[in-house]
Formats: C-alpha cells, structure tokens, sequence
C-alpha cells in the first residue's frame, strides 16, 4: 500500500514511497521501500509447442515426456540421455547450458538456427524439424 515518507533532516517535502506488508511461513512483517518492482513474467501460462511427430514419439516409450521449463528443476534427472529443448529465448539457453555435460546429447531447436550447428555436446536444429518413434530427429526437406 502506497505511502509518503520524509527524508530525515531535510526540508524536502515528503516523497512517495511503498509500505509493504507480508505473511509467510517464516512469520509476517512490514517494510517500507522507495520502489517496488512486481516481476511475476509475462508468461504466466505456459506455451508448449507441439512438434511434429510428437505424438508417435511419445506413444513409442512410456520412459518419454514433455515438459515445460517451470517444470524442471534437476539436470541430473536427465543424466546420460538425450534432450531436445525447444526455444531459444532466457529459458531455454538456460536449461540447455545445465544439461550440458549431465545428459548425453542435447538438441536445440530455436528459430534463429537455419542450419544444424554442434558445439560440444548440443547441436542447435532449425524449426521444422520433426521427431521419429524412434527417437532421431528428422530435419526439415531432409
């Protein structure tokens, strides 16, 4: 809730500043800011692009899945296979860095890549690359 405060040993007039109430597990408080910044994201409900041949893909195995980035928390459940990350944005660079070196291979697949590039041990896939039942990655007119 917003409210004003002075600057101690000024004659400035008072200037806007924040109260800021909380409750939590730990306990409850009250602070006083001169700004307050909400970053809850803009991607409050997350975008999970379906790729082609997703569906045989995941009906192939039942060891397989999609997740979406808030849903991963761990590079070692991925230890020695191989992931595809979809995006190419904050997120996804992220997880992408975190596998590898754990999981076997990582793949990439972001818009900006117009053609297969590896460095170590994750290889970056245009868009329009597709999935198999068997696992390989089909690229587009290939």
């Amino acid at each position: 809730k917003p409210t004003s405060k002075s600057s101690a040993g000024s004659d400035a007039a008072a200037s806007d500043a924040w109260s800021v109430e909380y409750r939590g597990e730990e306990g409850a408080g009250e602070e006083t800011f001169d700004g307050v910044v909400v970053a809850k994201g803009h991607y409050d409900d997350p975008y999970v692009p379906e790729i082609p041949g997703q569906e045989s893909w995941l009906a192939a195995s039942a060891s397989r899945r999609i997740l979406h980035s808030r849903e991963y928390d761990d590079p070692n459940e991925f230890k020695g296979k191989s992931v595809l990350v979809v995006g190419g944005r904050s997120s996804a660079v992220d997880v992408a860095r975190e596998l590898r070196g754990v999981a076997n291979w990582v793949y990439v697949l972001e818009k900006g890549c117009l053609e297969p590039t590896s460095v170590g041990q994750c290889t970056h896939l245009p868009l329009g690359s597709s999935l198999s039942p068997s696992g390989a990655i089909k690229l587009p007119n290939g």
